[in-house]
């Protein structure tokens, strides 16, 4: 399970917030122990809505290359996490709103 423990809106044409998310279980219902992530990033371009891990801006031949700072080395488990992060983060918006 990922829980979004707190939320930042930004003012992006592209970023909609930051998120800091606790994970207290994820592959095969396992136990993490309350393992946090600062920073990630919630987008949305063109409609398509997706997360992105905290990441470091590097330069490279003249043009912003962005870093993932954590993920996985398995590509497939690394999206199945951010595709967990984005879906606890829709539900947290979604009840963010219920209470307006």
């Amino acid at each position: 399970m990922i829980k979004v423990i707190k939320w930042e809106p930004v003012l992006h044409e592209k970023v909609t917030g930051k998120a800091c998310v606790v994970v207290e279980r994820f592959v095969d219902n396992k136990f993490m122990a309350g393992f946090f992530i600062e920073g990630i990033t919630y987008w949305n371009v063109q409609g398509k809505k997706f997360v992105t891990m905290p990441s470091k801006t590097i330069e490279v031949d003249g043009k912003k290359k962005y870093v993932p700072q954590i993920g996985f080395t398995n590509s497939e488990l690394n999206q199945k996490f951010l595709d967990s992060i984005k879906l606890a983060s829709d539900n947290y918006l979604l009840n963010e709103d219920k209470n307006l």
